[in-house]
C-alpha cells in the first residue's frame, strides 16, 4: 500500500494526516515532506489514526526526523496511534522518545 499525506497548519502547529503504510519503499517520502517545515517555527504532529503499518524503515526514519527536529527545539508529536502500531512501539522501546498519545 502507498503512502498519503495531508498538511493541516493550525497556529504553531502542522499536523500531517498519514495514511496507508510507511516502508522502506516510502519513508523517504515521508522524510521529504516533514523537512519542508523542519526548520519553521512549527510543532509537527503526526496523525496516525489511518496508519496501517509500518515496517523497521518507518521506524527509523522517524527516530532520525526526531533527532533532527529536537536539535533545533523543536516537538514531534504522534497522535491517534492504534493499537498495534502502539505495541511496535512500545516492543522497540521508542514510546520512550517520542510522545505519543
Amino acid at each position: 500500500m502507498d503512502i498519503k499525506i495531508v498538511e493541516n497548519k493550525k497556529d504553531y502547529e502542522i499536523i500531517f494526516h498519514i495514511d496507508g503504510d510507511i516502508t522502506i519503499n516510502n519513508s523517504d517520502e515521508l522524510l521529504n515532506k516533514l523537512s519542508e517545515f523542519s526548520g519553521e517555527d512549527f510543532d509537527i504532529i503526526l496523525d496516525f489514526t489511518n496508519l496501517k503499518y509500518i515496517d523497521s524503515a518507518g521506524m527509523g526514519a522517524l527516530v532520525r526526523k526526531l533527532k533532527e527536529i529536537l536539535s533545533v527545539g523543536g516537538e514531534l508529536k504522534i497522535i491517534n496511534t492504534p493499537p498495534k502500531i502502539l505495541r511496535l512501539f512500545k516492543l522497540t522501546k521508542l514510546d520512550t522518545f517520542f510522545e505519543i498519545s
